[in-house]
């Protein structure tokens, strides 16, 4: 029973960062986007949706694996997943999509979103 309720809370923060993540990837696309500053208009172009793009993986992954009483919540699992996902998304493209560009800085962000997510739910849990 216990062990029930936790799934179920993770469930719910889960579904909240999911919600926050699109909500933010909206505002995105229809305000951030236009700002009008070159550093802010670039990050939020070129950056901000990968930033996002890890703790909304990770948060809708979690959400459905509570389904099945399961999580991949701890910071290795995540990492190695995010370098599995890394490369796929930055390398690999290459080949699959030949007009896309395989950029480090996006991998940061990857990698900067997953801790994001980590913090998150490690604060929320306790």
């Amino acid at each position: 029973m216990i062990l029930s309720n936790v799934i179920i809370k993770l469930r719910n923060k889960n579904f909240i960062i999911m919600s926050s993540c699109l909500f933010l990837y909206s505002l995105n696309q229809l305000f951030f986007k236009n700002i009008d500053i070159n550093l802010l208009n670039e990050f939020f172009n070129s950056y901000f949706n990968d930033l996002l793009s890890t703790p909304l993986y990770f948060s809708y992954l979690n959400f459905l694996l509570s389904f099945v009483k399961k999580e991949i919540i701890g910071l290795k699992n995540l990492l190695i997943i995010t370098v599995i996902c890394s490369f796929l998304a930055e390398y690999l493209a290459i080949f699959i999509r030949p007009n896309s560009v395989s950029d480090p800085l996006d991998v940061l962000c990857y990698f900067i979103g997953t801790f994001i997510y980590w913090g998150i739910i490690k604060f929320l849990k306790e």
